[in-house]
């Protein structure tokens, strides 16, 4: 199983009429995210409704677009790692076989405090951390990641049509056409 929740916080900032590109320069659109995989989470998602005005410090769009771009990757080779860029130790481990993804977290040192979202060679030194090879059908992540950034996507617009005209959503757009493009050609017969 792979599920993926999340929710804007500060909505209230985010609806007045802002520049877009405030977010290209300060920061993300902040709020929770966490991934499951099997039961066990990754990320943090501690919304509760009896508080709705506490602000999350996830960055979601760049959760999204790491997310997808680890994907996009795993069609073409078979390992992934994905940089918590909010750790200076944590990665999420992809590694594919056949139409399987095994997931896991990993620990390793990031050199110089340098964060790369992607890295596709699997470290010389590192220790699984919190859960190992969980399995999941690829395309049961193509499946939550389409529909759930397709939702953020709708939820921004909706909150407020100048954030879509920031980079990262803007990147965020095109790779939800490549996804939706994708399971079109896994879908359709040869």
């Amino acid at each position: 199983m792979f599920e993926i929740l999340y929710k804007i916080t500060g909505i209230e900032e985010l609806q007045k009429t802002l520049n877009e590109n405030c977010f290209d320069v300060e920061s993300d659109i902040l709020g929770w995210f966490a991934f499951y995989v099997n039961g066990n989470e990754y990320g943090d998602y501690l919304y509760d409704p009896s508080r709705p005005n506490a602000d999350g410090w996830m960055r979601i769009t760049d959760w999204f677009v790491n997310l997808i771009l680890a994907y996009r990757e795993l069609n073409r080779s078979s390992y992934v790692l994905i940089d918590d860029i909010d750790s200076y130790i944590a990665w999420i481990e992809l590694r594919k076989i056949n139409d399987m993804v095994k997931i896991s977290t990993i620990k390793a040192e990031k050199k110089d405090g340098i964060f790369c979202e992607l890295r596709l060679t699997p470290f010389n030194h590192f220790e699984y951390y919190t859960w190992y090879d969980q399995p999941v059908k690829l395309n049961e992540i193509q499946s939550e990641l389409t529909k759930k950034a397709s939702l953020y996507i709708s939820e921004l617009q909706t909150i407020n049509i100048k954030l879509l005209g920031n980079k990262k959503v803007a990147e965020l757009v095109e790779l939800i056409s490549f996804l939706e493009r994708d399971r079109k050609e896994c879908l359709s017969p040869n």
